[in-house]
């Protein structure tokens, strides 16, 4: 997690703290739930495309080991060319 999204979580966390304090009706009330919702909406952790591609690819290819083992039983080293977790 890199500093800005650190500084976006310790913030959120003061203002779940200060609204603790305050009554639901308030305008301060209001201004808080509203400076949370912005910073809530601030930080959304994004997928990169590699990570996409790289998943779609080894449910694929695990796709089509299973559909060849359905026909004919595996007995090369075919599980290998599944991609791991590094």
């Amino acid at each position: 997690m890199n500093n800005i999204h650190k500084l976006i979580k310790e913030e959120k966390e003061r203002i779940l703290k200060v609204i603790h304090d305050m009554s639901p009706g308030s305008e301060q009330y209001s201004k808080a739930m509203d400076n949370l919702k912005v910073l809530s909406e601030t930080y959304k952790p994004k997928v990169s495309l590699d990570t996409i591609i790289t998943a779609a690819t080894s449910l694929l290819s695990i796709g089509c080991i299973l559909k060849y083992e359905q026909i004919k039983c595996i007995t090369s080293k075919a599980l290998s060319f599944i991609i791991r977790k590094r």
